[in-house]
């Protein structure tokens, strides 16, 4: 059985939900993913209700996600539907990509490669 799980995050923290997203149904995302998932969330606009959909589907179970971008407050709508015995789980990435600023630690202050 599915539920959906409703929220939002900040902005900077999309590619890391999304990884966190394809993690939890062992879905190995990758460039082709983000290439696509990246520019149809900017272009998406919650004001206008124009939703991006992207499934992740894995080998077992599938998270269909819907994003949203909120101009006004600069964060991301988001719509999950999901596998029920997922979605405490991700309300907790919910909660932790829209109350924290999620970046790499760099152990001696370097960019990454």
């Amino acid at each position: 059985m599915n539920s959906t799980v409703r929220g939002h995050i900040n902005e900077e923290n999309l590619k890391a939900f999304a990884d966190t997203l394809s993690w939890l149904i062992q879905y190995p995302l990758d460039y082709r993913d983000w290439d696509a998932i990246g520019p149809g969330v900017a272009r998406s606009d919650l004001e206008t209700n124009n939703w991006f959909n992207y499934s992740f589907c894995g080998p077992e179970h599938t998270i269909e996600a819907k994003f949203a971008y909120d101009n006004d407050a600069s964060w991301i709508d988001l719509d999950i539907f999901a596998p029920e015995f997922l979605c405490a789980k991700i309300e907790m990435a919910v909660f932790i990509f829209q109350s924290f600023s999620v970046a790499p630690f760099l152990i001696k202050g370097e960019e990454e490669p």
